[in-house]
């Protein structure tokens, strides 16, 4: 077994992996691909996650497996699933790979926004403590150095109603208060049920004071510099 990208896997990760084969070879990513091909060329079966497996790379391989850790493989894997089956090669890899911790990431850089946080965090830093020196009237300072908004009836915007978009959307929805509005290829009827509503791209952009969409190539068509004007 051959292991690439080994820096993200944990102690007790590497363990289990152990037991699974009588010799596993760990590498860091590489771009490579001769040295790809010379470290998979013996191995049964390769784990990837950053780095490319091209089909030249598998030519002369004896590999039968891939398993590769995330939900987009396919720019990870340069193969089709029919020439894999052609090769003989299985390929596994993880649907639901990361839709907690992103739809988190994305929550927290909402509140980081939303809460000023960068200036209340260099403030603090500082000992400036801007709100005690106001209540104190040791200093006068202009409402924009202070403003905040609160995540409640405010419109949340999400383009690409996936799995990571219907989580943020729960979060917000649920966690926070916010309307949901969405613009996805397909309608979703199961989870406008939940108050999540459908509009046209053009609306959504019109009506929304936050966005998100799932970072892939098509959305550098749709998230346009005049959609973002439209906020």
């Amino acid at each position: 077994l051959v292991v690439f990208d080994n820096i993200i896997l944990t102690p007790k990760q590497k363990e289990r992996l152990m037991k699974t084969a009588e010799k596993i070879e760990f590498y860091p990513k590489t771009n490579d691909q001769n040295l790809v091909s010379e470290k998979i060329k013996d191995a049964d079966a390769v784990i990837n996650c950053w780095t490319v497996i091209t089909e030249d790379s598998l030519k002369n391989s004896k590999v039968k497996y891939i398993g590769n850790w995330g939900h987009w493989w396919k720019h990870r894997i340069v193969v089709s699933e029919e020439r894999l089956n052609e090769m003989g090669i299985h390929l596994d890899h993880i649907p639901d790979y990361g839709t907690n911790a992103v739809a988190e990431l994305v929550w927290a850089g909402i509140l980081a926004l939303s809460r000023n946080l960068e200036k209340w965090h260099k403030d603090a830093a500082t000992g400036k403590w801007t709100y005690e020196n106001i209540k104190r009237g040791e200093k006068e300072v202009n409402i924009s150095e202070v403003q905040e908004h609160l995540m409640q009836n405010k419109t949340l915007g999400i383009v690409g109603m996936g799995r990571i978009g219907y989580q943020v959307a729960k979060i917000g929805l649920y966690g926070f208060g916010t309307k949901v509005i969405y613009y996805s290829k397909t309608r979703k009827p199961k989870i406008e049920k939940e108050n999540i509503e459908f509009v046209p791209l053009k609306e959504l952009f019109e009506k929304v004071i936050l966005s998100l969409c799932t970072f892939l190539p098509m959305c550098l068509k749709i998230l346009s510099q005049k959609n973002y004007y439209n906020l």
